[in-house]
């Protein structure tokens, strides 16, 4: 859709009667050249171009886009009949008021229940002397005298919840950053942002807040696809070690994040930061932070994710260390000291017993005679 390669382009066409002299800017700036409004949405003129605040207007007639619409969308042959009678006065007292004006109808963007019946509406006017077709292309190359925008009385709640699913749709953009497919979590979601802001939802048939709430809850859900899986307490002695961080990644996507552990003393020293780490979809991966205790002391250390764009991603996980770098240097001094008791225990016994020996046999006078005393 997004794709389709258009004739006329830069030209907005919002929902009737819903554009504000406040927002024509925000068109403009967002490239469009020429707005479509109704004539109700516009001061009056008799013209089909008028130029406005930085932008040019396309004025539909309300009147006669009422009846066109009625001519297209109606299944009764009579009522479609009468409305072609009422277009055609119409166009014939504007022709005797402003002869060689032009008149621009628009249809509504509605799902039709059946085809569009246009074919009785182009005859007719064909048959008609004082009406001459022409094509959009020339309306844009006529007169445009200036006019203003006639606001619409504010307050529609419908405007705050389009402010809404466009934070969203702002926010998802940012957090898609982590994917290694540019494109790949946007595209579907930017067609159901689409999907969700098409004026046919203007007639309110169906129920659209609850298309809204569905659509934030789901982006919710995305931006938290990819997360930190929290970890317990941790003990690091001396010498370099390693804090495991583990990271799971619910998309259909893999993901590419860059894992950062902040201590808030210096005490425990962190060696590395932005560690890359890809996540493969429907999966978990772990990183090794690499750090260093300098001394005794316990630290709470803040984890964090974020994208190639230094986009934060998910919440941070807290991981509470201890730190004791003297543990393996006493160990290894009571190993040594074991080992003196037990071997120097043993000899000093050995000793002992040797001097027993000689002094028994010493003071024994059978003992000495056998010796040659």
């Amino acid at each position: 859709m997004l794709a389709w390669s258009y004739t006329l382009q830069s030209i907005a066409w919002p929902a009737d009667d819903t554009v504000t002299a406040g927002e024509l800017g925000d068109l403009s700036r967002s490239g469009y050249q020429d707005v479509v409004l109704s004539s109700s949405n516009v001061s009056a003129t008799d013209s089909a171009l008028v130029d406005l605040e930085g932008i040019r207007g396309i004025v539909s007639d309300a009147g006669i886009t009422e009846l066109v619409r009625q001519i297209a969308y109606s299944s009764d042959p009579n009522g479609s009949q009468d409305a072609l009678d009422r277009v055609n006065s119409a166009l014939a007292g504007m022709a005797a008021v402003s002869p060689g004006r032009t008149v621009v109808a628009t249809l509504d963007r509605r799902w039709p229940l059946g085809a569009l019946d246009l074919h009785a509406l182009f005859a007719d006017l064909d048959a008609q002397s004082s009406v001459r077709a022409v094509r959009l292309s020339s309306v844009l190359t006529g007169a445009h005298p200036d006019a203003k925008i006639a606001d619409e009385p504010a307050g529609d709640p419908r405007a705050d919840q389009v402010a809404s699913v466009l934070k969203a749709a702002d926010e998802e953009s940012r957090f898609a950053t982590v994917a290694t497919v540019q494109g790949a979590i946007t595209q579907p979601r930017r067609l159901a942002m689409l999907a969700l802001l098409g004026v046919a939802w203007l007639r309110g048939t169906d129920d659209w807040s609850a298309q809204v709430t569905a659509f934030l809850s789901d982006s919710v859900k995305l931006r938290q696809s990819v997360k930190i899986v929290a970890g317990g307490d941790l003990v690091v002695g001396s010498g370099a070690t390693n804090i495991p961080v583990t990271v799971s990644n619910a998309l259909s996507v893999p993901v590419t994040v860059y894992v950062n552990v902040e201590s808030p003393k210096s005490v425990l020293q962190v060696r590395a930061q932005n560690v890359p780490l890809t996540v493969e979809p429907g999966s978990s991966n772990k990183a090794a932070i690499p750090v260093a205790a300098l001394s005794n002391d316990r630290v709470t250390t803040i984890v964090t994710l974020s994208s190639v764009d230094g986009v934060a991603i998910g919440d941070p996980d807290y991981v509470n260390v201890d730190l004791h770098p003297g543990w393996e240097g006493l160990g290894a001094a009571l190993v040594v000291a074991l080992l003196v008791l037990v071997f120097g225990g043993g000899i000093a016994r050995n000793i002992l017993k040797r001097r027993a020996a000689r002094r028994t046999a010493s003071t024994d006078p059978s003992t000495a005679e056998a010796r040659g005393d």
